[in-house]
């Protein structure tokens, strides 16, 4: 069907759906080549896809389809650069599969179309938004400490394999500044049975920078309590750890080094006055450098000198 015929019955259809979030899936699966996309993916299983879902990536931005509960295929929309979001995410998937404290899936990328298609397992279990309320709410340190102790290991860590992908090549992890996934709260699956978060998904949006925004930016309820709970147990890892030692080492320094530079400025000030009062421009040239000069030895040897010539 042409795209201007298609775009017109699909808005017709899409009009008769009242909600929002419904109605935008269904826009993008109409206004897909869903044949061809069931093709590719029957084409790379081996396996007729018959068991369908569908999802739809933020901004409408992919199509997202879940085939036999095996494999999820994220197929890119309306991005000209979603090749090289593709790239980009496998290889900080790569990394960070080595260092999260939580299992990421891997990231399998396959030509269609001109553009790159990503394959991730299908990961059973639960997301934030699919678990009750209650359930969250009776469980809050039991998912922060495992989201914490996950935001603290990947913020801090510094592989240099990837360090191309940041901002400045040399900048360095510190306090809520450094790797971050990006949208926590809608990415992380967890185990029903056990509370235990089993895969952290979607590195798309993982960049390198300030992520303090992620613990207060969503007011919903249960992230707003989850994320508080959060960032409380992130401090507490946080005063743990040798960075913050180091951190306050480094305080404590410029602070000691912010006090001797007030002192020096002070004795230069009084060695002027001093200086003021002593008529003799040789004598005077002399005391100014003893008076400059921390050791006191110094001072006792110059006043013995001073005494015996008088």
């Amino acid at each position: 069907m042409p795209g201007p015929i298609r775009r017109f019955f699909t808005n017709i259809i899409c009009g008769c759906v009242y909600n929002k979030d419904k109605r935008k899936r269904l826009r993008v699966v109409l206004n897909s080549s869903m044949t061809d996309c069931l093709r590719f993916i029957h084409k790379n299983t081996g396996t007729r896809p018959r068991r369908i879902k569908t999802f739809v990536g933020y901004q409408a931005r992919s199509l997202l389809i879940s085939s036999n509960d095996e494999y999820i295929f994220k197929f890119p929309l309306r991005r000209s650069n979603s090749d090289a979001l593709t790239q980009r995410e496998q290889r900080l998937v790569d990394v960070f599969q080595g260092i999260s404290p939580i299992p990421i899936p891997p990231v399998d990328v396959f030509p269609h179309h001109g553009h790159l298609v990503r394959r991730y397992p299908f990961i059973v279990g639960a997301q934030l938004r699919q678990m009750p309320l209650d359930v969250v709410l009776s469980n809050l340190d039991t998912l922060a400490k495992q989201i914490a102790e996950f935001i603290f290991v990947i913020g801090f860590s510094d592989p240099e394999s990837v360090r191309d992908l940041k901002p400045s090549p040399d900048a360095t992890p510190d306090y809520m500044y450094g790797w971050s996934q990006g949208d926590i709260c809608d990415n992380f699956i967890v185990d029903m049975t056990t509370m235990k978060i089993i895969a952290f998904i979607d590195w798309e949006d993982c960049t390198f920078g300030d992520y303090s925004k992620i613990f207060t930016s969503d007011k919903r309820s249960p992230h707003r309590e989850l994320m508080s709970a959060v960032r409380t147990e992130y401090d507490r890892i946080y005063r743990a750890s040798r960075w913050y030692k180091k951190s306050e080492q480094k305080k404590q320094n410029n602070k000691s080094h912010t006090i001797k530079g007030c002192l020096m400025k002070l004795r230069k000030i009084f060695v002027n006055l001093i200086c003021v009062f002593i008529p003799n421009g040789k004598l005077r040239r002399k005391m100014r450098v003893v008076l400059n000069n921390p050791s006191v030895y110094s001072y006792i040897k110059f006043v013995k000198k001073w005494a015996a010539k008088n």
